[in-house]
């Protein structure tokens, strides 16, 4: 199955080599607020498993909550696929990120309660050759920013912020990280997602972004590293409380993480920043999380054994 450039989108990142490193370390690194290190994002350049794209949306109705405080009635016309191979440099692509993305109508509970719009995703990652060091985990990191960030923000963001999509101030993950009840696709995916967030068009125009990020953590040594992230979300037109009263914004933007990610995630989760919250180490590199294919530790085999003999090339010229 062919894919557009508007429907898949590579993930790709870099594998750097070092001299006499312990480890190889694959990622991205931060030097002066820049990125470095990062290979170009790839386009379509990569064909899906043929199992993929798969459909993740459950059937509606769809009651959200326990117990149930919103009922979807309805999907809207702006379903979107997301489907992405994540590549990294020397090992090519180790899995696919897959998600469906639509906008949702419905009404608050019991009903029939007062309307509602919001916006639907669902899917997750799917790991086919990469190889976690004992300890390591995949799983999801979400932050969201709104017009009006909610009486259930223990981060006490103010309105129009962005903050950690979790109510666990000791842990960055994404709390809802399974598929939907009755979503039962032909491969399960290794960490899946979902995530159906709305707003009440009786408060006006407004709006409700986010940004999610595939990440590897470590529990026993509170280290995250994000490997790449994208955007998506919904607004609300306030004098329409009808299907036509949300606007999509559909996941875009698949890349490295932002330095507003990192900055809000790595001060969310630093007790001294943000009292009441565990300190979490927050980073780009992959070099304590994965087990490198022998490939790689034949190309750090070379490289040492050519740094040895220009060290020892440059100590016998010395001699004569």
């Amino acid at each position: 199955m062919k894919h557009t450039p508007n429907t898949v989108q590579g993930l790709k990142l870099a594998a750097a080599i070092r001299p006499f490193a312990k480890r190889i370390k694959v990622g991205v690194s931060i030097v002066a607020g820049a990125i470095v290190g990062l290979s170009s994002i790839a386009y379509g350049t990569n064909e899906p498993p043929a199992w993929l794209p798969q459909y993740y949306l459950p059937d509606t109705p769809v009651t959200l909550g326990n117990p149930g405080v919103i009922s979807i009635t309805a999907y809207g016309n702006n379903k979107t696929q997301l489907t992405a191979p994540v590549t990294i440099d020397d090992l090519g692509t180790v899995g696919w990120l897959d998600f469906t993305y639509n906008t949702w109508s419905g009404n608050s509970l019991p009903a029939p309660g007062v309307p509602e719009l919001g916006g639907a995703l669902e899917g997750g990652y799917f790991n086919t050759t990469l190889q976690l060091q004992p300890g390591w985990q995949y799983g999801f990191v979400q932050i969201v920013s709104s017009t009006f960030s909610g009486t259930k923000n223990v981060w006490n963001a103010p309105n129009g912020s962005w903050y950690p999509d979790t109510k666990n101030q000791t842990d960055p993950d994404y709390p809802y990280e399974y598929l939907s009840g009755g979503v039962n696709p032909p491969v399960a995916p290794t960490k899946a997602f979902q995530d159906f967030p709305n707003r009440d068009p009786s408060n006006g125009d407004q709006y409700w972004n986010a940004q999610l990020a595939l990440v590897v953590k470590n529990l026993g040594t509170h280290e995250c590293v994000v490997i790449g992230e994208f955007n998506w979300g919904f607004s609300v037109t306030g004098d329409n409380p009808g299907p036509a009263g949300v606007t999509p914004v559909a996941p875009y933007g698949l890349g490295p993480p932002t330095v507003n990610f990192m900055n809000v995630l790595g001060n969310s989760f630093n007790s001294t920043i943000t009292p009441g919250s565990t300190t979490w180490s927050i980073s780009y590199n992959i070099f304590d999380a994965i087990i490198p294919e022998p490939a790689a530790f034949t190309l750090l085999g070379w490289a040492l054994l050519l740094i040895a003999g220009a060290v020892y090339l440059r100590r016998q010229k010395a001699k004569t």
